[in-house]
């Protein structure tokens, strides 16, 4: 998705929060705009849904298909736009440093992981 679709979806969606507050005509922070109606930014929505889908990738067994995928992707440093998008979205929102919590199990906790993200990808 090229920057300026970006931007034309974030102003759209502040022109719909405006006529949700019934004042379309009016000039209003989006900081109000965001506290008023408790909307996320599209970036926001964007860099959780990415960073956690990739993690929970990442926690797969070995043996399932997407792990799989990822890992010789990897492995031949092939250049995939979604994989980078999540990078830089993860660098921005400094959620590369999170780490994902194992249960008594042995398994990844990855709601505690998703919880964090959103905590830390809030602009």
């Amino acid at each position: 998705m090229s920057n300026t679709l970006r931007k034309n979806i974030e102003s759209a969606q502040r022109q719909a929060a405006m006529w949700a507050l019934g004042e379309p005509a009016c000039i209003l922070a989006n900081e109000f705009l965001k506290g008023e109606l408790g909307w996320s930014t599209f970036e926001e929505r964007e860099a959780k849904s990415k960073i956690t889908y990739f993690k929970r990738i990442q926690e797969m067994p070995d043996e399932r298909w997407a792990k799989r995928m990822l890992t010789m992707m990897s492995i031949n440093n092939a250049k995939i736009k979604a994989v980078e998008r999540m990078e830089t979205l993860s660098l921005k929102h400094d959620c590369d440093k999170i780490v994902v919590e194992q249960s008594e199990a042995g398994e990844a906790c990855l709601n505690t992981f998703k919880k964090s993200v959103e905590k830390r990808s809030e602009i």
